[in-house]
């Protein structure tokens, strides 16, 4: 089967959203299957869940639970990056002959956590959820071929905390720190810059909001640079839980700036910069023309 027609996907037309919008949901792209799999194991780790402290592969806040770096310790993870059929849709959408698996986050959003009050004894008021950003903020390399694919493991609709995107905002040219940063936390460098004021732009027009109703399986590809959030989920909605992965395509090249995430395991004096990444970390889980 060729890459424009890939597990039955029309890959040209989904590129060409991608392209445009800087984000694209493939339907179905993972199976019902994989998705209990991914359920199950998400369920079992989390029982490792030391509570409300930071740790390796746990983070907190009101209403939200995330997971990071979970194929380290679970196998099966690592088995569902390697289906041909995902393989094959990702690297058509992005354009890359090879993809090589390096991290996974869950995000478990609850509802009924909308608003904090410094009353309520937190420090600042708030809205839960999540704020404007890109990803690439946080990872340690350059290129573009690095796209978030974001898998629906419950249903997804306009009260359970969608994922948001601003449309075509991945080519600014701009490259913006970390909005949870103030100016006192962290100066711009390594040519960051400050975030602006997103839902101002979005208020005058100048940022269209672009999200999609999900079913468990459907997933989003997005760019590493497009920027992207989500509303808090709604009192009485159900518990939302996307499983984010991330994939290193042909361009990616180590550059570990000043607001890149601790990449477990590595040690970034020990690697080069403009390298490509390779070894166990980055295992190459497809490739064009092999055979499944």
């Amino acid at each position: 089967m060729g890459a424009e027609k890939a597990a039955g996907y029309d890959i040209a037309s989904l590129k060409a959203t991608y392209d445009a919008d800087g984000v694209v949901k493939v339907p179905g792209l993972v199976s019902k299957e994989w998705v209990a799999r991914v359920t199950t194991a998400i369920a079992e780790f989390r029982k490792r869940d030391p509570g409300d402290v930071r740790s390796t592969y746990f983070g907190h806040g009101p209403g939200r639970t995330t997971i990071r770096w979970m194929w380290r310790e679970v196998d099966e993870l690592l088995q569902f990056a390697k289906q041909p059929g995902i393989g094959a849709v990702i690297g058509g959408i992005i354009g890359s002959s090879t993809l090589r698996f390096w991290y996974d986050n869950t995000f478990i959003q609850e509802a009924g956590f909308g608003r904090f009050t410094k009353s309520a004894g937190y420090d600042r008021e708030y809205l839960a959820g999540t704020p404007w950003h890109h990803d690439v903020t946080a990872f340690p390399f350059t290129g573009e071929q690095n796209p978030s694919v974001w898998v629906a493991l419950t249903p997804v609709n306009e009260d359970s905390a969608p994922l948001m995107c601003l449309k075509g905002s991945h080519r600014t040219g701009k490259l913006f720190r970390p909005a949870v940063y103030t100016d006192q936390q962290a100066q711009v460098s390594d040519g960051f810059n400050a975030p602006p004021d997103w839902d101002a732009a979005i208020a005058r027009g100048e940022w269209e909001k672009i999200w999609y109703p999900m079913e468990p399986g459907d997933t989003l590809l997005i760019h590493p640079n497009t920027i992207h959030g989500a509303p808090p989920a709604k009192d009485g909605s159900h518990t939302r839980i996307g499983f984010s992965t991330r994939w290193a395509g042909d361009d990616i090249r180590w550059w570990p700036h000043a607001y890149a995430m601790k990449f477990l395991g590595v040690d970034y004096k020990d690697i080069t910069v403009g390298s490509a990444p390779n070894g166990e970390y980055f295992p190459l889980v497809w490739q064009a023309g092999a055979s499944s």
